[in-house]
């Protein structure tokens, strides 16, 4: 029989794999908070119930895998899926404090494991580990981008030396001036050229075309990656962005949903919403949407968006 502590020691034997602090709510900030374990790799949460059950050990994933694959139909031995969470439904606990696993953000579910061999089938596939060109991808993400695994630190754009350059030039800066020498060697460079590469010089929302009009925006804000460093030149990380947009989607007020949907915050003025272009429903262009991007805006509707 596995127990909570048996199943902690297996989760974090897996490379790559990191304790989680609460990323939400009321005890953002904290480790291993309440009554779960929780840890993340890959863009994917697990939290890990403290207290056994008589049938184990009780788990919250995500209802699909680090690269896209859906829970499999016929499940895993010895593993029990005992509540499925739907897009919008409420979950209670310190899984909730975990955006790829809270319900109002992403799909989820509470599963049931009596055997060790069960949870590390379950982790293989959670994480995609070893794993083998799959089936059944999710139907939101495109055929050409489903092989993508979501590992945005092994190819920065913005390099370990370039970061090691920055912290030791701007050592003695306030961080308003910090962030504006972020802004110049880097929102302006290496990380902008990136994304002007994918389809030049356009707006990806509104069409506007000039290079000088666009922002290269970061999903995931450059100030919240200290804990993974090649975000902030991950390609996959940035979105191209007028300067309207840019201010739009930098500041929360607005986001997309996991249907890559334009959605706006309660904040935003109706001028506003008529400038960008939101009296209809706006989606982020097809070929723009991957999973590791899917993934950073997990993150951006949890903890930027104002809702």
């Amino acid at each position: 029989m596995i127990t909570p502590e048996i199943a902690k020691n297996i989760v974090e034997k897996i490379k790559g794999m990191t304790p989680c602090f609460a990323e939400i709510g009321i005890n953002k900030g904290v480790d291993h908070s309440g009554k779960a374990y929780r840890f993340g790799c890959s863009g994917r949460h697990i939290a890990i119930v403290r207290k056994a059950t008589d049938a184990g050990v009780t788990a919250y994933l995500n209802q699909t895998s680090a690269s896209g694959d859906r829970y499999p139909e016929f499940g895993f031995q010895g593993v029990t899926v005992t509540e499925w969470y739907k897009l919008g439904d409420s979950m209670a606990g310190s899984a909730a404090r975990l955006p790829s696993i809270n319900p109002e953000y992403n799909a989820s579910m509470r599963i049931s494991v009596s055997t060790q061999d069960g949870f590390q089938q379950v982790l293989d596939w959670y994480f995609s580990i070893n794993e083998i060109p799959a089936k059944g991808k999710s139907d939101d993400i495109e055929p050409d981008v489903q092989e993508v695994k979501p590992q945005p630190a092994s190819d920065p754009t913005v390099t370990e030396n370039n970061q090691k350059d920055l912290e030791s030039d701007t050592a003695s800066l306030s961080t308003s001036e910090r962030e504006a020498v972020v802004k110049v060697r880097f929102g302006q460079g290496a990380f902008r050229s990136s994304l002007l590469e994918i389809v030049g010089d356009v707006c990806w929302m509104s069409g506007i075309e000039g290079k000088e009009l666009l922002i290269a925006s970061h999903i995931q804000p450059w100030a919240h990656c200290e804990k993974n460093p090649g975000a902030r030149g991950c390609q996959d990380n940035g979105l191209l962005l007028s300067s309207l947009w840019d201010a739009a989607f930098d500041s929360g007020l607005v986001t997309f949903d996991e249907e890559w949907r334009v959605i706006s915050s309660p904040a935003l003025s109706e001028s506003a919403k008529k400038h960008l272009g939101l009296q209809e429903e706006k989606y982020l262009p097809e070929r723009f949407r991957n999973l590791p991007r899917s993934q950073y805006l997990a993150y951006h509707r949890a903890v930027v968006f104002k809702r």
